[in-house]
């Protein structure tokens, strides 16, 4: 498993209107320099890539603390694919 996060790339793959994916702050989030306050949001739209790189300090997660992406499609059937970029301590 990761010690560090450094990097988050999602493209939501719907090609519909109104078919948005929102990333959120969820309990115990593992981006808190993007999602501070339990109402932050993302909004990606049909097609749309939404990337956060942090290529020298990262995020540490550890299970638990800080490892909860929250990904809401809300009552579409959303697919989306995901790539998270990680290393060791």
């Amino acid at each position: 498993s990761m010690a560090k996060l450094n990097g988050i790339l999602i493209w939501n793959k719907s090609r519909t209107t109104g078919y948005d994916l929102i990333l959120g702050n969820g309990t115990n989030p593992v981006v808190t320099g993007l999602f501070n306050a339990a109402a932050d949001r993302i909004k990606i739209k049909p097609g749309g890539v939404f990337i956060w790189l942090s290529p020298v300090d990262g995020v540490a997660v550890a299970a638990g603390a800080s490892d909860v992406l929250k990904i809401d499609s809300g009552a579409n059937t959303v697919s989306y694919q995901i790539v998270l970029l990680g290393r060791s301590a």
